[in-house]
């Protein structure tokens, strides 16, 4: 009875991003996952264990969900061209009226730059994640302790 009770209540904490899962779809899952991540967050505050231990795992939890959230909903392009100070509208091939503005021959090589450094952003972003859960002492294996 009790796992059946537990069932309900997972899912109706989880009813979101149950909704949002597809099983091709590694969006769904990363919000599964920091939705978990939240719940051992809320958990280990709720019962209030005062250790520089547990700070250093909250810490570490709150940062892993910040990085997922910016993987989630960034678009590592804008932030690229934002890192490389690159403003299209006032590039002088720019203009209003074609949607492919931005990519004409006169700005091909900032456009490049913008790309590949959007996916070293993107990359930096995925690896301090996995190094967060990978830790042995502070990482996802000993979060629950």
């Amino acid at each position: 009875m009790r796992k059946l009770i537990r069932f309900f209540k997972n899912a109706w904490y989880f009813r979101s991003e149950l909704s949002k899962h597809d099983g091709m779809d590694y969006f769904g899952s990363l919000s599964l996952f920091k939705r978990s991540l939240e719940s051992i967050y809320e958990t280990m505050v709720i019962h209030e264990v005062k250790s520089f231990v547990v700070e250093k795992k909250l810490d570490k939890i709150k940062r892993a969900i910040a990085i997922i959230d910016r993987i989630d909903s960034a678009d590592y392009y804008e932030l690229s061209i934002k890192q490389i100070n690159m403003d299209f509208k006032s590039s002088p091939t720019y203009n209003e009226e074609t949607s492919f503005s931005r990519f004409n021959e006169n700005n091909t090589e900032e456009i490049q730059k913008a790309i590949v450094l959007s996916i070293e952003l993107e990359e930096k972003d995925w690896i301090k994640l996995w190094t967060l859960l990978k830790n042995r002492s502070y990482g996802l294996r000993s979060w629950y302790l």
